[in-house]
């Protein structure tokens, strides 16, 4: 996101642009990033972020800017799982700054209390019961899977990370990048 003066928020993103024509198929896009768990761990050790990022089209408000200043210091994944479970809503509209500090106070937590945590004050409300990233082997050393949605109306939507065993050619070289 950017802030209206042109610099980036402390999260990036992967811009995904939605049709540009109501002729367009109304067919949502998807970029998907697949982080090994090597990343995962790579990313507990190193300050910087993953290749795989996210990176904000539109304005954002000083209130959502503030809240992702917190949010940012959360383990990638972590950060990505609430920003799907707010679904299509926007971040200012559902989290206070509390909320945010209270999350971030979470982020030494396993992560299967951590996801439950986040369902419960969030996903149950704003995300499909279906899509939710439920795993008791969060670190079991499966690939993880980040799904961005382009809508028509131009917003974006998070869903994930999902665990997959599987390992495709792109994942490799995007864990080499």
């Amino acid at each position: 996101m950017s802030d209206g003066g042109g610099s980036q928020s402390p999260i990036s993103m992967h811009l995904v642009n939605s049709p540009s024509s109501s002729k367009e198929m109304p067919v949502p896009r998807t970029t998907k990033c697949r982080l090994s768990y090597k990343d995962e761990v790579d990313e507990r050790t190193s300050p910087q972020k993953p290749n795989c990022q996210l990176r904000f089209a539109g304005e954002i408000s000083e209130r959502t800017s503030s809240l992702l200043q917190i949010l940012d210091k959360l383990e990638f994944r972590r950060l990505y799982l609430v920003l799907s479970y707010i679904g299509r809503e926007k971040l200012e509209t559902v989290m206070t700054l509390d909320d945010a500090n209270d999350i971030l106070s979470m982020n030494d937590k396993p992560m299967t209390y951590f996801e439950s945590k986040i369902w419960d004050s969030y996903g149950r409300r704003f995300y499909e019961k279906s899509d939710r990233s439920e795993y008791s082997d969060w670190d079991s050393g499966k690939t993880h899977s980040y799904y961005c949605y382009a809508n028509q109306d131009g917003s974006l939507q998070l869903k994930g990370p999902y665990l997959s065993a599987v390992s495709t050619h792109p994942a490799k070289v995007v864990k080499r990048s």
